[in-house]
């Protein structure tokens, strides 16, 4: 006998629906249970639906607490048959904060006992999914809090300004998922509002989908100074920038030490320490200034992290013109590369590592026009009249200042 129950179990994971809420989607799975009665037999299905959809295992707890929701459900169905009970609505609330997955429906293709105490249920379950977006497959990547080596408020103000000119630079290449880690708490806040009552129980499919970082940025503000000028007179002051003893900065400058570490392994994939300054064009903008500086910093850094990880790479050429699949912030008009043409994969002699690919010089180009998610350039040097444009096989190298 087919037999048919409703509930809403709260799911963890993945994409946008026009039926459901955004984000939401629903899939169909076939599942099969097994337990020393129906109940168990019919629970043991659900999870393993779950486990289908989402990559998620329920807990002993988890299938326990779901177990208890369906007998109870079962046992107060009153003069309605079982196989066409429905779990109410408080039962459906409660199972989608015990199991943090969701189940919008499923249907008993088939229950029964093949021997005592031993049931086999087949099931059809459509689990509710949240769908993610394509970007959180990329390689991910977090930027932490940087480190603040000296006691000032302006040196804790830049590492803020730094942080966030790297997290910029690196989502304008369009290579990494960036997770943010500087508004948890705020994030946390949202995500409590989706555990509420009066939360459509849909929505909850969102939780239980937080990613983690493949890579994370850590690095340390080592110092931050100013050289100062005297003040023209005691009341020339511009914004915080002015010292107590009534000087006004002329030129920042800043030292930080960073690292790229591979979070599975605690390996550092990059380490440097960068130092740079900004000159104040206007005694009066010691904030820009500082942003400026932040900017600067930033871009080297950022630029060094894809030239190792995510070099630019040609995506077309063509009578001398580059199409480069980068562009947004990382790139600049005017800016310089050596276009060089991938060759073997090259191994380390002792541990047989790959370490890089064979790069042959083919020209010098420039950056003439920059697009949110590409960038042209002429040829300067060279000719590309005897290269045959690859897909992959030709990348851009910053040209050393």
């Amino acid at each position: 006998m087919r037999q048919s129950l409703t509930l809403i179990l709260m799911a963890g994971l993945l994409t946008l629906s026009p039926l459901f809420a955004a984000g939401v989607e629903i899939v169909t799975v076939d599942a099969e249970g097994v337990g020393k009665n129906r109940v168990e037999a019919v629970t043991a299905a659900l999870a393993e639906a779950v486990g289908k959809v989402n990559g998620v295992k329920l807990s002993t707890q988890q299938i326990a607490q779901l177990r208890m929701a369906i007998t109870t459900e079962e046992q107060t169905g009153g003069s309605q048959r079982r196989e066409e009970i429905e779990l109410n609505e408080s039962t459906q609330r409660q199972i989608a904060t015990d199991i943090r997955g969701q189940i919008k429906s499923y249907e008993v293709l088939a229950a029964r006992e093949t021997a005592p105490q031993n049931w086999e249920a087949v099931l059809q379950v459509s689990v509710a999914r949240y769908a993610a977006s394509a970007q959180t497959e990329r390689r991910r990547i977090a930027v932490a809090p940087l480190r603040v080596a000296i006691t000032d408020a302006r040196a804790e103000k830049f590492a803020e300004l730094l942080a966030q000119a790297i997290n910029d630079y690196l989502t304008q290449t369009r290579r990494f998922a960036v997770l943010d880690r500087a508004y948890a708490a705020e994030i946390q806040k949202e995500v409590a509002r989706w555990k509420n009552d009066d939360t459509v129980e849909i929505e909850k499919a969102k939780l239980g989908n937080a990613i983690t970082a493949d890579y994370l940025f850590v690095g340390a503000l080592d110092s931050f100074g100013a050289e100062k000028e005297k003040a023209a007179a005691s009341g020339d002051a511009y914004d915080d920038w002015l010292d107590s003893d009534k000087n006004k900065i002329r030129r920042l400058t800043a030292q930080v030490n960073w690292r790229l570490i591979e979070v599975a392994t605690g390996q550092a994939v990059l380490s440097q320490t960068f130092a740079d300054e900004q000159t104040l064009a206007n005694r009066k903008e010691g904030d820009a200034a500082a942003r400026d500086l932040a900017k600067k910093i930033a871009a080297q850094i950022g630029a060094q992290i894809m030239d190792t990880i995510y070099p630019p790479m040609a995506v077309a050429f063509g009578e001398g013109v580059i199409t480069v699949g980068q562009g947004g912030g990382t790139m600049k008009i005017g800016q310089r590369f050596n276009l060089l043409r991938y060759g073997e994969i090259l191994r380390d002699p002792y541990t047989n590592e790959p370490i890089g690919r064979e790069e042959t010089p083919v020209a010098e180009v420039e950056i003439t026009a920059v697009l949110p998610k590409s960038a042209t350039a002429k040829v300067v040097v060279g000719d590309l009249a005897a290269e045959k444009f690859e897909p992959k096989k030709f990348i851009l190298r910053a040209l050393a200042k």
